[in-house]
């Protein structure tokens, strides 16, 4: 069944850019650079929107939204507990915005469904977010607001863009995180590891 999108109930102008930002809102997500980045994009780009959807912790995102000078466009979904009504809400954003740091090296699950959704996608250079193709993200440093601007200025003045590097994501989780590809990979893996075990006997 197609994920529903949000859009029509968030009453959005036609012509709205979303971007959208997934998961529990914690000081590693990058929210003031985020926050700041948006509230320069809306002087050139009124109708820009940010989404966030997930559990804020630690963080007041009045307060953030006030010190950026954001005043418009910003819209907070909550804690979404059902998993096909969080898709839908990825569904509703134009671009995924996923920010970390500091980061362990852990593959994000937000990342991914943004991707299989065929949602282009904004990373922090770092980390697993650094190993993933340059056609299928926009990688930026961590900390600078200015390189997550010019990211977002990217997609959101270039519909032809964010068609692409949606499509180019969609195909590389098609390629590399099917349930049966990544099992026959480890087994590969372990099978490496286990020959090489059993040679130093």
């Amino acid at each position: 069944m197609a994920a529903h999108s949000h859009r029509d109930e968030l009453q959005l102008p036609k012509d709205a850019i979303v971007f959208g930002a997934f998961g529990q809102i914690t000081p590693n997500r990058q929210m003031p650079e985020l926050f700041q980045a948006f509230a320069e994009l809306q002087k050139e780009l009124p109708q820009a929107q940010l989404l966030l959807v997930g559990e804020s912790q630690q963080i007041d995102l009045g307060e953030l939204a006030a010190n950026a000078g954001v005043k418009q466009g910003l819209h907070l979904a909550g804690f979404v507990p059902e998993l096909a009504d969080f898709v839908g809400w990825i569904h509703t954003a134009d671009v995924v915005v996923n920010l970390r740091n500091p980061t362990m090296g852990e593959t994000s699950a937000i990342a991914l469904r943004a991707m299989a959704a065929c949602k282009p996608l904004i990373v922090n250079d770092h980390g697993w977010y650094a190993e993933l193709p340059s056609e299928a993200v926009l990688k930026v440093p961590v900390g600078d607001p200015l390189a997550l601007l010019s990211a977002m200025r990217k997609f959101a003045f270039d519909a032809d863009l964010r068609c692409a590097m949606g499509a180019s994501g969609r195909g590389y989780v098609d390629d590399n995180c099917a349930p049966e590809r990544v099992a026959n990979a480890y087994t590969a893996l372990l099978g490496k590891v286990l020959g090489s075990l059993m040679a130093d006997i």
